[in-house]
């Protein structure tokens, strides 16, 4: 189901592209399985940013966007 909800998620019938965000939310916000939250993630982000020469700067803005852009999906 996982395979298909990442690389087909048209195949997905309702119930499962229910279950699909659920499972997903559950990774990134409450750390499931281990899994690195959304939070942690920006927390990283934020210090390595304070040694962060221009250029790194902007590819930790990318990367913090990335994650936005994946929380604002769920």
């Amino acid at each position: 189901m996982r395979y298909r909800a990442r690389n087909f998620p048209e195949t997905l019938a309702d119930d499962e592209r229910q279950r699909w965000h659920q499972h997903c939310a559950a990774r990134l916000h409450d750390g499931a399985g281990g899994a690195l939250t959304l939070a942690r993630y920006a927390e990283i982000i934020d210090r390595l940013a304070e040694d962060a020469d221009e250029a790194q700067q902007g590819l930790l803005s990318a990367l913090y966007d990335y994650a936005e852009g994946i929380e604002s999906s769920l």
